[in-house]
């Protein structure tokens, strides 16, 4: 499941900057009963996540939000899957966590050099 390595004059985010693993499995279907069905999961290596909190309001109450970015580089991360589905579930540190939004960011070719990924 590796993607091939692109060639690119952009350096990779660093190795030492991609210091979590998180678990990916990626969003399939949702059955006849509406319940939602993924793919056998996938350890990815050497990734980032970096967390941000918000607080919501609504009506008399309020909760604490917390959403995560992961950056997963396309040299450095390992056994990445070809794509990253909406939808599809994250685990880090013991927690899921659904992803809302997939960003390819490219450097100086039409190969991806990382991804951004958002989650909450």
């Amino acid at each position: 499941m590796k993607v091939a390595k692109p060639i690119t004059n952009a350096p990779p985010l660093p190795l030492d900057w991609l210091i979590h693993n998180i678990s990916y499995e990626a969003y399939k279907e949702e059955d006849r009963h509406n319940q939602v069905v993924y793919e056998k999961g996938i350890e990815i290596e050497h990734v980032r996540v970096d967390f941000s909190k918000s607080n919501q309001i609504a009506g008399l109450s309020d909760s604490d939000r917390y959403d995560a970015v992961i950056f997963i580089d396309a040299v450095n991360s390992m056994n990445m899957p070809n794509d990253f589905i909406s939808r599809s579930r994250i685990f880090f540190s013991g927690k899921a966590y659904k992803i809302v939004k997939v960003i390819p960011c490219y450097a100086t070719s039409n190969s991806v050099y990382h991804w951004e990924i958002e989650v909450v």
